[in-house]
């Protein structure tokens, strides 16, 4: 038996379950060798199907969220001496625009853990205040005048962020997956590198010895494993490998009726 700490997912779990008994009686295998291998099976199937398809793609929304909360600061940008304003300080200015960010927005000194914080109260939960990139002021002769809604920053220290942020990639994946090492099966470095490090934050629990119902458990408590998208997408791994055997058990018969023919 397999389990998944995933109350909303025991009627799909059941049907797994009695699958692998029915593989497991007609084929004649011992069950804790079936239990353990289906276990491998299906953390392989589920490193496949819950997001990101692909560390590029996850990546490049990150950076996106990223630009959501910060801006980096031009090379080329007004002195302290000609920047301060009473609300705002300006940055930079072209024949077309002037261009400032609210005082406690000009936050060049800021650091890396500063910015995890600022960034985990704003992203994903961006008012139109800081949805769209500028506002618009008023004129000034042949410039507008916009106001940045962005939290600015030092250009290198942007980037930096955006390289810590980009490590996080493939924890979701690597938390349902723990239990691969003990089976000696690695998944793409992207995701491997959270269960070598001890980061991935997931248990599997091999109970695959007990005569008398082998099991294999498979816990997560990675940031999104409770929401409905992952459920869905574990749902869905649990159907897959479900259908995967009962291809292999209908290969079976096929073998045994060759068999009996010859």
């Amino acid at each position: 038996m397999i389990v998944i700490e995933k109350g909303e997912l025991d009627g799909e779990l059941a049907r797994l379950s009695a699958k692998i008994a029915r593989y497991t009686d007609e084929l004649g295998l011992a069950a804790a060798d079936v239990v353990k291998r289906q276990s491998e099976l299906l953390m392989v199937e589920l490193a496949a199907q819950l997001p990101p398809k692909n560390r590029q793609t996850l990546e490049k929304k990150i950076n996106s969220d990223i630009a959501q909360v910060f801006y980096p600061l031009p090379a080329q940008r007004f002195s302290d001496k000609k920047a301060r304003g009473k609300e705002l300080r300006w940055i930079y200015a072209s024949k077309q625009a002037l261009v400032g960010v609210d005082n406690e927005f000009y936050q060049p000194d800021i650091t890396l853990d500063r910015m995890e914080k600022e960034y985990s109260q704003k992203a994903g939960k961006l008012n139109d205040r800081y949805g769209n990139k500028y506002t618009r002021l008023s004129r000034r002769g042949a410039q507008l005048v916009f106001r940045l809604n962005r939290i600015a920053v030092k250009k290198a220290t942007f980037r930096s962020f955006m390289r810590r942020r980009g490590q996080t990639t493939g924890k979701l994946k690597a938390s349902f997956c723990v239990g691969l090492k003990q089976l000696g099966r690695r998944l793409p470095q992207w995701i491997q590198r959270h269960i070598d490090s001890g980061q991935a934050k997931g248990t599997a629990i091999d109970e695959t010895n007990q005569k008398q119902k082998p099991s294999y458990t498979i816990i997560s408590r990675a940031k999104g494993a409770s929401s409905m998208i992952t459920a869905e997408k574990v749902r869905k791994a649990m159907m897959i490998r479900g259908r995967r055997i009962n291809a292999e058990i209908k290969n079976w018969f096929k073998y045994r009726k060759h068999e009996r023919t010859i």
